[in-house]
């Protein structure tokens, strides 16, 4: 089954208010209390029954029993869809292909081509074959974008089956772990050390550790836990909950776990909300490293594809294979594009020695020759500045911060706090031309991250430097004092004096000394 986009005017609001959608009360009735709390809310559409996974459907006076049989599934997703297009923000309706398709089996969840700020699905699985048990497949959609979080969800009676013991196992007990072997859950939940908040703040080492210390858990327990780590780190990603039956087919190792991963990363890194946690870093090769609750962005998920080439007691400056080296580069991670001069690459980073962050640095190059170089390095208390020596030989720059070497557990990774900028005195050495020429030079310009701004000063009077949109209203002031005379430097982050970053477009900058005064423009493309 595939979803696709066919060019479609929004539906009549008068029109999606007049359909009622409401899941079967005797199939909500029959959820443990845990998973009822999940299914009840007013924002999530549970669409499921005892027998088939088509439950009700409420159009006005007609209803479709969930004990007939329906020959066109597409039709009745098609129908549900009209009732939450406008709560998911699309813009066309999804066309469903039905049981008598080929490809009814093939079950991709692809994001939404909704304009940015309007809706967009954060949900990415491919599914080979027929769910177990049941000719009807399941598919789930989640439009994190959406304030109110809208759920349709279709799964079978099957899944929801064996469901109970995951939804018991992960809502029970009013925490969010998920642990399908129970012979010790008891004594786990009760150590003292484990689970104490049950918020899941990074206690997935402790309690792999626990377990690995008690000799009466056996390999498949264990191996149960890291699967169902993974599980739990992909509903985290993917925005809502996916039944073990599920995973179990879908990836019921690491291998699976890796490929499902990177097609969520793939096709969704664009659709994330702006922040959220991370659980779990990865390898392609090794599987999962547990490292605590990393604050992240979204453009910077993807850098992690580098821990392979980052093994502990590697470091400095090296080459690896272009092709390697480019399956690992998505397209959403920290890009800094090269300059056309000469420039070096600063990034200042403020850290906290208490908050424990910002301990090691990769940056990872494109050169102009097509080849890739890796450095690497260490920062002390998280702060520090770290500085690439001639930019232009990258055509690309990627930013990976770390919290120390790849093999160690990392419990406590905390936010980290950077600025990117441009450095080099040599590359504003200008003076062979005329001086009134060269007293006002901007760099890089157009820019993403940030300008650096060169002028120089002469006399007594205090210089006056300041940012101004196409309106004329002054952005960000970015000097207002006396200087010696000579060459000095300030630098522009697309910011406003509120430090709140500007919008990419055209701005002009300022510059006045005395009865000098120079206005240069500068565009900011993000």
């Amino acid at each position: 089954m595939w979803i696709d986009l066919p060019a479609q005017e929004p539906m009549d609001p008068a029109e999606a208010a007049a359909i009622e959608w409401r899941a079967p009360h005797t199939c909500a009735a029959a959820l443990p209390p845990a998973a009822n709390e999940l299914f009840a809310k007013d924002d999530v559409f549970y669409y499921h029954t005892e027998h088939f996974a088509i439950g009700y459907v409420t159009e006005g006076e007609h209803a479709v029993s969930s004990n007939e049989y329906l020959d066109s599934l597409g039709s009745v997703l098609e129908q549900a869809y009209r009732a939450f297009r406008d709560e998911l923000g699309m813009l066309a309706p999804p066309v469903f292909r039905d049981s008598t398709d080929p490809a009814f089996g093939r079950i991709p969840i692809t994001p939404w081509n909704a304009p940015p700020g309007v809706g967009g699905l954060a949900g990415a699985l491919e599914f080979h074959g027929e769910c177990p048990n049941s000719a009807v497949p399941r598919i789930a959609i989640d439009s994190k974008l959406n304030p109110k979080g809208t759920v349709l969800r279709l799964i079978t009676a099957h899944e929801v089956f064996h469901g109970f013991q995951y939804a018991r196992n992960r809502w029970a007990t009013g925490g969010n772990m998920m642990f399908e072997s129970t012979a010790r859950w008891s004594e786990i939940v009760a150590h003292p050390d484990l689970f104490h908040n049950w918020n899941v703040q990074g206690h997935f080492n402790e309690t792999y550790r626990y377990l690995l210390a008690h000799g009466d858990f056996d390999r498949g327990d264990r191996f149960q836990y890291g699967r169902a780590i993974w599980w739990y780190f992909l509903d985290e990603l993917l925005g809502f909950p996916v039944a073990p039956v599920v995973w179990e087919r879908v990836c019921p190792n690491d291998a699976g776990s890796h490929a499902v991963l990177r097609a969520i990363l793939n096709e969704n890194g664009y659709t994330l909300e702006e922040a959220f946690y991370l659980f779990t870093e990865w390898n392609l090769f090794t599987g999962p490293r547990n490292v605590g609750r990393h604050y992240v962005r979204a453009d910077e998920l993807p850098l992690v594809w580098f821990q392979k080439q980052h093994r502990k007691g590697e470091t400095g400056t090296f080459t690896i294979d272009e092709d390697e080296i480019a399956e690992r580069l998505a397209a959403n991670y920290v890009k800094i594009h090269g300059p056309a001069t000469r420039a070096h690459l600063e990034i200042v980073f403020r850290g906290d020695a208490a908050l424990d962050r910002n301990r090691r640095v990769i940056l990872a190059g494109t050169t102009s020759t097509g080849s890739y170089e890796i450095h690497d390095f260490a920062l002390e208390n998280g702060s520090g500045s770290v500085t690439l020596r001639d930019w232009a030989r990258f055509e690309e720059v990627a930013l990976v911060v770390m919290n120390g070497d790849l093999d160690e557990d990392q419990d406590r990774l905390r936010a980290y706090d950077y600025e990117i900028r441009e450095k080099g005195e040599e590359v504003w050495d200008m003076n062979w031309l005329p001086s009134d020429l060269t007293r006002l030079r901007t760099a890089p310009n157009p820019f993403a991250l940030g300008t650096s701004i060169r002028f120089r000063a002469e006399g007594s009077e205090p210089v006056r430097a300041d940012v101004y949109d196409i309106a004329g209203r002054r952005v960000a002031m970015l000097a207002a004092r006396t200087y010696p005379d000579g060459e000095h430097e300030v630098t522009w982050h697309g910011r406003a004096d509120s430090g709140e970053l500007v919008a990419a477009g055209k701005y002009f900058l300022r510059v006045e000394q005395g009865s000098w005064r120079e206005t240069r423009s500068l565009v900011i493309a993000r």
